[in-house]
């Protein structure tokens, strides 16, 4: 047990670095940061300023060590679009992302559970002909591709719901089907071989 539990950590350890590393060079190769923030009129010396302000004019391996530093003392810098700590940025995001993580749950609970028991029970049924239908959409089709077939449809050319933001119910029904309509799928068919199974 205890040979199992040190390998796990190891490759934790090893996926964090991993993990790490590839957050890092990503940054490194999408462009140059300084260059970013200053804009396009700045000078040579605006952007070497924010460079050595940002640390961007030390080795490679001094900015990593001091990336990893920072994550480990739970600092994330600041983030370049928004001129602010991007602790405070997620953290202000973070009770609507659950919103509609559990809205998204919710959905797919309610509409796979259902649907997997009907599909079990009574299989040559139209019902569950069009339920495997569904699910096979909601399987096969990537959930932005439903996300903004939905907006075109329901937004841009029938106005009932609203394209962005966050606010009541009506902001979530969009945003909670695309993301929980794979999820429904998964949990339809599950439940379905489950019950079958037994």
């Amino acid at each position: 047990m205890a040979t199992f539990i040190a390998r796990r950590l190891l490759y934790s350890l090893v996926t964090l670095f991993v993990l790490s590393l590839t957050v890092f060079l990503i940054v490194h190769l999408t462009g140059d940061p300084a260059r970013l923030l200053a804009g396009a009129e700045a000078s040579p010396d605006e952007v070497a300023a924010i460079r050595r302000s940002l640390g961007l004019d030390r080795s490679l391996m001094s900015q990593y060590w001091t990336f990893v530093n920072d994550l480990i003392h739970f600092d994330f810098g600041r983030s370049f679009n928004f001129r602010q700590p991007v602790l405070d940025v997620y953290l202000d995001r973070l009770p609507r992302s659950l919103q509609l993580a559990g809205a998204a749950f919710t959905l797919s609970l309610l509409i796979g559970i259902p649907s997997g028991i009907l599909a079990a029970v009574k299989p040559r049924s139209w019902a569950t002909k069009i339920a495997k239908v569904v699910s096979l959409t909601g399987m096969s089709v990537p959930s932005f591709v439903i996300a903004t077939t939905m907006i075109y449809v329901f937004s841009v050319r029938l106005g009932w719901l609203p394209t962005s933001g966050h606010g009541g119910v009506r902001h979530l029904i969009m945003p909670a089907i695309s993301l929980g309509w794979y999820f429904a799928a998964v949990t339809m068919r599950l439940v379905q071989s489950s019950m079958l199974e037994v």
